[in-house]
């Protein structure tokens, strides 16, 4: 059965996990109280720019601008479809004077950090390419099988060309979801079973998710 959830979601929020009411004859709902995006503080560091946003995780693909992110999921059970569409609000448009810091490329065990710049710095396109991504998984929560969707907004994308950032106050959010018409067991549902500590699920996630974009139904237990 399929159902829309609207959100109203601020970004200023701790961004914690929650289970959804997914009953069968009713629209679910949820909101959360409006904050605005006005702790983000930019400062200045070995010539380039820093944002510092509370409460967030940072973009760190070697060569890029370190932009801020929020996290936001939720549980369903497991075998649910999801699709998410998200809408920045209050957008606005800064110009700034200098680049925002790349991420340092990786480096060996005990190695010197390296730092650079990729192409991107030469673009006129924004990145992130858009304001939110998504990604569904198999995973346990509290000793059950569950499918996980966790929502990546951004709320701060970067022009380096036209030395410009577009940031949002707020998500307006929308997940339709369909149930799985009868329970859905781990056999029935998937192909590769990834097992590791709780600590790395963040790690895995992505790993998960080319598994899933390539055929492989992946499910992630945390030990």
């Amino acid at each position: 059965m399929r159902k829309i959830l609207p959100i109203i979601l601020a970004i200023g929020l701790v961004l914690a996990s929650g289970a959804i009411g997914v009953e069968r004859n009713k629209i679910a709902r949820q909101s959360a109280n409006e904050v605005m995006l006005d702790n983000i503080e930019i400062k200045e560091e070995n010539g380039y720019l820093i944002l510092n946003a509370e409460n967030a995780y940072y973009l760190h693909s070697g060569g890029k601008p370190m932009l801020p992110y929020y996290v936001k999921t939720y549980t369903f059970p497991l075998g649910t479809k999801v699709k998410v569409e998200c809408e920045p609000l209050s957008v606005e448009s800064v110009k700034i004077s200098k680049k925002i810091m790349p991420a340092p490329y990786p480096t060996p065990l005990g190695g010197e950090p390296r730092f650079g710049e990729d192409e991107i710095y030469d673009s006129n396109e924004f990145y992130p390419e858009n304001w939110y991504s998504y990604y569904t998984y198999g995973t346990v929560v509290n000793g059950e099988h569950v499918t996980l969707l966790s929502i990546h907004l951004f709320p701060v994308r970067y022009n380096p060309g036209e030395s410009v950032i577009m940031h949002a106050d707020d998500f307006e959010i929308n997940i339709d979801y369909e149930l799985p018409s009868e329970p859905v067991t781990k056999a029935d549902e998937y192909d590769l079973l990834i097992i590791c500590p709780q600590e790395w699920e963040n790690e895995i996630e992505s790993f998960a998710q080319h598994k899933e974009n390539h055929g492989v139904r992946t499910l992630v237990e945390t030990v």
